[in-house]
């Protein structure tokens, strides 16, 4: 098994169980130009498509069925790795058998309380964190309680020097948007989590785009189309509400609705009962803009 396998089976294998889980050839070569450069693509592309999804899911709380607290904290711990890299992940990221910082999403809590990277998480309120290989479960558990109380303390360590803040979470559509290995280009909902593929995120250079596709399958999510026959119908509400949730997180919609056009993947033919073909979902996105850009 490649290391660039070992390194995404071992950080996110949990995923695979909400999704079929890929081979080898399926795992996306686009993070194999350099095999030492694996983990810090790996951290690009998680924090690339972290920080737009945080956009999208903040500001269309009114809009979203299902929601929850958000602080844009995102950790991991040395038992994420496979056991062979963990002295090689311990070196790079200097993390441990404790939950650390592993992003924090510009303009959200977490960075507005001063929280960085690298910082090692002590304890959530008044409960310590542990260590060991279900460190990161326990902080998910404590965590997901502790942000629905309001401000929580969170104490860190930062190299030698030992601190706390207070945070107080956000409400967001409560969608995870997840990165999964794929070497296809696409991106799906089962209705609970939003999915989108390494090669996707890779090959995407404009983040307005990605907006576009975070909250197209956002909008099949809200709207239980994931429960319901495909139409063409669907596909169409998905685009049109799509726009109105960009614009609602400060995209530029008429740079958004350009890039879409440009993108020779929006052009293919279509099974056209199901799915519309280029003019009706440019036509539909076109409309949505008009609409709710005047708002």
């Amino acid at each position: 098994m490649s290391q660039i396998i070992k390194i995404m089976m071992g950080l996110w294998g949990f995923v695979f169980l909400a999704a079929c889980q890929p081979s080898e050839s399926e795992v996306t070569q686009a993070l194999v130009p350099a095999e030492d450069d694996v983990l810090q693509q790996f951290l690009d592309l998680n924090a690339t498509l972290e920080n737009t999804a945080f956009r999208i899911l903040t500001a269309n709380v009114t809009d979203c069925p299902e929601t929850g607290p958000e602080v844009g904290l995102r950790i991991h711990t040395i038992f994420d790795f496979p056991e062979d890299m963990r002295k090689e992940a311990r070196t790079r990221l200097s993390i441990g058998p404790r939950p650390f910082v592993r992003h924090v999403i510009p303009d959200s809590p977490a960075e507005k309380a001063g929280l960085k990277t690298g910082d090692e998480i002590l304890s959530i309120g008044e409960i310590d964190m542990i260590e060991g290989d279900r460190s990161r479960l326990f902080y998910e558990v404590v965590s997901r309680g502790e942000w629905t109380t309001g401000t929580t303390q969170i104490t860190f360590k930062r190299g030698q020097e030992t601190d706390s803040v207070q945070l107080t979470p956000l409400n967001a559509c409560a969608y995870p948007v997840q990165l999964f290995f794929a070497d296809m280009i696409n991106a799906y909902t089962d209705g609970e989590e939003i999915w989108v593929t390494t090669e996707l995120v890779n090959t995407i250079d404009a983040e307005e785009s990605l907006a576009m596709i975070i909250a197209h399958e956002l909008a099949h999510a809200t709207e239980g189309h994931i429960f319901k026959t495909p139409t063409k119908a669907f596909e169409l509400d998905a685009d049109r509400l799509g726009m109105k949730y960009i614009l609602a997180a400060g995209y530029d919609g008429q740079l958004a609705l350009a890039q879409w056009s440009a993108n020779p993947l929006n052009h293919k033919s279509q099974i056209e009962d199901t799915h519309p073909v280029f003019e009706e979902r440019w036509r539909a996105i076109d409309k949505a803009l008009q609409d709710f850009g005047q708002e």
